[in-house]
């Protein structure tokens, strides 16, 4: 698919090497949209960085609106 992904940190929430993230995306083109909230698990790296441990792009579908 062409198109445009747009994303929304909804929040990030650390405790020492850990972090738990979720964000909200939407994805337009190719005459389709969809989006969905994710769930993720990152651990800090020796060098500072973050890396996902775990990655769920479709925790779940996003708010009513």
């Amino acid at each position: 698919f062409e198109g445009e992904i747009k994303l929304a940190t909804r929040y990030a929430a650390e405790s020492d090497e850990l972090a738990l993230l979720s964000n909200e995306w939407t994805f337009n083109g190719a005459g389709v949209t969809f989006s969905a909230i994710t769930a993720e698990i990152a651990r800090r790296q020796g060098d500072g960085t973050w890396k996902y441990v775990i990655d769920n792009p479709m925790a779940s579908p996003p708010p009513s609106q």
